[in-house]
C-alpha cells in the first residue's frame, strides 16, 4: 500500500516513517510532510492508500484534513496519531470516518504492522464485496436489456440489492454507442439537469444510461429526451431515448423504449414500423453462406450473399446492435483468413450509427474483395 505520513514535529514524523518501514510488508512511503496542505498537494499527483495524520497541527488540524480527504479521496484510509489528552479529538476523528487511531506513546513497528494488516484485510474484503455487487448488478441490468422472460416486476428492493441509486421521481433510459469518451462527455454535460446516473456497458458497442431528472430542470419532462438528442450531436455515434417514467415497475418498459428508439433512428423509420420479431436466424444464415463461399474462394457468390444480407436486414429491421456485431465479426474473420485490409471495414461497421452508413461500409468491403481477389474461377 502507498502511505503518506504527516506530523508537524519533524522528529516524530521521522520516527513514524521508520516504524512503517520496519513493519515490513508491501508498503511504500510516498511522502512524509509537516502539514495537511502538503498532504492534499501530494494526493493530487500520487494518491495514497493510507494517511497517518497527527491530530493536532497548526492551520489545518487532523480533523479538518480527515474531512477533506473523505470528501476528495473516499477510498483513502486515515489513521490518526494522538496523545493521551486528545481523547475527544480521537473520538471526533472516528465519528468523521477515520479507520483507526494510535497513541503516539504506543507507536512501534509492531503496532503499525497490526494496523496496516487490519486495513489490508478490510480493503480486500471491500474489493470482494464490490465485485460481488458488480456481478449482481450486471446480471440484473442484462436481464433488463434482454427483457428476460423470467423477470418479475421491479421493486425498490431489487434496485437497492443491486446498488442502483435511482428514485421513482421522473427517470428515463438512454442507449448510445460507446465511441471513445462518449460516456465521459455525457457525464459532464448532464450534471445540471440529471442525477443518480448509472452507466452500464452491455457490450463493446452499446452503453445504457439510467438516470433521474432533477426537479424543475425542464419546463416539461418530455424535454429531457430532447436534451439527450442534442447531446448526440457532440457524440460519435447514435442514441436512443425512452419516455419519462415514475414507477420502478416501468423500468423494463423504459429499457425497451430506448432500444426501439435507437433502432428506429438507426433505420431512419418510425418506431411503429419496427417489427417485434428478432429475425436472427435469417441474418445468421446469410452471414454463414457468405463466409463459406468467400473462404472457399467463391468471391462472386460470397459478395452476392453480402448484398442479400443487407437486403434481409433492411426488410426485417433486425436489432441494430446484433447486425453491427455479426457483420463486424464477419469482416474481422475475413481480414485474418483472406485480406488484412478488410479490418478497416470491420472497424467502420462497428462505428456505424445508421443503416445507410453500414451499407456503405459493407459495400466498400465488397469492393476490396473484388479488387484484390478478382471475380473468376476458384
Amino acid at each position: 500500500m502507498k502511505i503518506i505520513v504527516v506530523d508537524d514535529e519533524p522528529l516524530v514524523k521521522q520516527y513514524i516513517v521508520q516504524c512503517v518501514r520496519d513493519a515490513g510488508g508491501e508498503n511504500e512511503i510516498t511522502a512524509a510532510v509537516t502539514s495537511g496542505a502538503k498532504v492534499l498537494q501530494e494526493m493530487k499527483t500520487n494518491p495514497a492508500d493510507v494517511v497517518f495524520a497527527d491530530i493536532t497541527m497548526p492551520k489545518m488540524d487532523g480533523i479538518e484534513l480527515l474531512q477533506e480527504l473523505r470528501r476528495q479521496y473516499p477510498g483513502t484510509a486515515v489513521v490518526m496519531l494522538t496523545c493521551h489528552d486528545d481523547f475527544e479529538y480521537a473520538r471526533a476523528a472516528m465519528q468523521n470516518g477515520a479507520k483507526d487511531y494510535i497513541l503516539k506513546t504506543e507507536v512501534s513497528a509492531d503496532k503499525i504492522r497490526a494496523v496496516l494488516d487490519k486495513l489490508q484485510s478490510s480493503r480486500q474484503q471491500h474489493i470482494s464485496e464490490s465485485a460481488v455487487q458488480q456481478i449482481g448488478r450486471s446480471r440484473f441490468l442484462r436481464n433488463m436489456v434482454e427483457q428476460s422472460e423470467d423477470m418479475t416486476p421491479v421493486s425498490a428492493v431489487d434496485l437497492q440489492e443491486n446498488s442502483i441509486y435511482l428514485n421513482e421521481r421522473a427517470f428515463l433510459t438512454v442507449v448510445f454507442l460507446n465511441q471513445g469518451q462518449n460516456a465521459e462527455i455525457m457525464q459532464k454535460n448532464m450534471q445540471e439537469h440529471f442525477e443518480n446516473p448509472l452507466f452500464y456497458a452491455y457490450s463493446e458497442q452499446e452503453v445504457y444510461l439510467l438516470v433521474n431528472i432533477r426537479r424543475n430542470a425542464f419546463a416539461e419532462e418530455q424535454d429531457a429526451a430532447a436534451y439527450f438528442y442534442q447531446c448526440a450531436e457532440r457524440l460519435n455515434g447514435g442514441i436512443g431515448c425512452s419516455g419519462v417514467h415514475h414507477h420502478f415497475t416501468n423500468l423494463p418498459k423504459s429499457f425497451a423504449e430506448a432500444v426501439r428508439d435507437f433502432d428506429a433512428r438507426f433505420y431512419q423509420v418510425s418506431a411503429q414500423k419496427l417489427p417485434h420479431e428478432i429475425h436472427v436466424s435469417e441474418v445468421e444464415t446469410c452471414i454463414m453462406r457468405a463466409t463459406i463461399k468467400l473462404t472457399d474462394g467463391d468471391i462472386q457468390g460470397g459478395c452476392a450473399d453480402l448484398e442479400r444480407l443487407l437486403q434481409c436486414a433492411e426488410n426485417y429491421k433486425v436489432r441494430s446492435s446484433f447486425l453491427r456485431e455479426t457483420v463486424q465479426q464477419l469482416f474481422s474473420g475475413l481480414a485474418v483468413k483472406l485480406e488484412p485490409e478488410l479490418q478497416h471495414t470491420a472497424d467502420a461497421v462497428a462505428s456505424c450509427c445508421t443503416f445507410a452508413a453500414l451499407c456503405e461500409a459493407v459495400r466498400e468491403g465488397i469492393a476490396v474483395l473484388q479488387r484484390k481477389h478478382g471475380v473468376g474461377y476458384s
